[in-house]
């Protein structure tokens, strides 16, 4: 499966370098990565989690413009970014398990 997430610069360059020195690539890297954490912490990964209710702050849909495909826009906007009032970039951010995204 094909996804984009957002990492750290410090780590990304850590994460090229370790995949330089194995000699293999940075999807294998943060794949093996990935499956022992889930392994080691598989007793909290087997446990369903309640549905995510998201939380709306106005009424009426989305403001003009906004595309919640781009999740470059949404994290660079003002609201995400706490200068207009009632801005939280934790809004933005939800905790969705893995088994939970449909591919």
């Amino acid at each position: 499966m094909r996804i984009t997430i957002r990492l750290d610069d410090d780590l990304m360059r850590a994460v090229k370098r370790h995949a330089l020195e194995l000699g293999t690539t940075v999807t294998a890297v943060i794949t093996e990565a990935l499956r022992e954490q889930l392994q080691r912490h598989g007793d909290r990964t087997s446990t369903p989690l309640e549905p995510l209710a998201l939380a709306t702050t106005a009424e009426g849909g989305l403001p003009p413009g906004v595309d919640l495909d781009d999740s470059a826009v949404l994290i660079s906007s003002p609201r995400a970014s706490g200068s207009l009032p009632g801005g939280n970039p934790s809004l933005l951010q939800a905790h969705v398990p893995l088994d939970k995204i449909s591919g």
